[in-house]
């Protein structure tokens, strides 16, 4: 499950709307409604400040659900029900370049909130 989907599940377990929880976020319905579609990467202080709302992990917000290596069929579970075909060489295995770059924006995003989280430190 995406960053947008949990968020957007989180939301409506808790009986608020999308104007209620942009306001508690400070920002643009409009803008928040991007994230729950997952139109725009969050930032570490929205990670930081839905966790805190829900009473959640960061990391839990920002780790995909299900997703899972197959070697045995050579294919990723993206944990989003895409499932991606892997190509194998040489008793190797490559990613795709879409897996790549979804791995590339999720360090991007954790070391953003490390460094957040350091400075509260």
């Amino acid at each position: 499950m995406s960053f947008g989907n949990k968020l957007k599940q989180l939301r409506r377990q808790n009986d608020l709307t999308q104007l209620q929880m942009s306001e508690k976020q400070h920002m643009e319905q409009s803008n928040y409604s991007r994230y729950e579609r997952d139109k725009t990467i969050p930032t570490a202080d929205v990670i930081m400040r839905v966790a805190n709302i829900f009473k959640v992990e960061p990391d839990w917000l920002m780790q995909p659900d299900g997703a899972q290596i197959n070697f045995e069929t050579g294919s990723i579970n993206n944990g989003n029900g895409a499932v991606i075909n892997l190509e194998q060489q040489h008793n190797s295995y490559s990613i795709p370049q879409e897996m790549l770059d979804m791995l590339m924006n999720q360090q991007k995003l954790l070391a953003a909130l490390m460094q957040k989280l350091m400075e509260k430190l």
